[in-house]
């Protein structure tokens, strides 16, 4: 039996490992491979702020779509794999 709370933490400390320890591997793989991605890209994208003063306003726009898009992105997967995780575990708990 898997323990709700547990698996809440554990996804909260690692989003998709909450996955693994329900068993859910191969969720578990594209949630760390889809927020790792996303959450690169944020980061990165912040890294050639120094390219806009040759570029011009265009490029600090889509610069900035770009940024929040996937800041926004992994934020919502983030805490959508830690209720997954919950919820899945609480339902096991109930058919049990």
């Amino acid at each position: 039996m898997k323990k709700p709370w547990l698996a809440f933490l554990i996804a909260a400390i690692l989003p998709g490992l909450g996955h693994f320890y329900l068993g859910k591997a191969e969720r578990g793989l594209l949630i760390i491979i889809a927020y790792w991605v996303l959450f690169t890209v944020a980061v990165t994208t912040g890294t050639f702020d120094n390219l806009s003063s040759r570029f011009g306003t265009l490029y600090e726009l889509a610069y900035a779509k770009r940024f929040l898009l996937s800041w926004i992105t992994s934020i919502f997967i983030y805490v959508w794999q830690v209720k997954d995780a919950f919820n899945i575990a609480k339902e096991s708990s109930i058919k049990l």
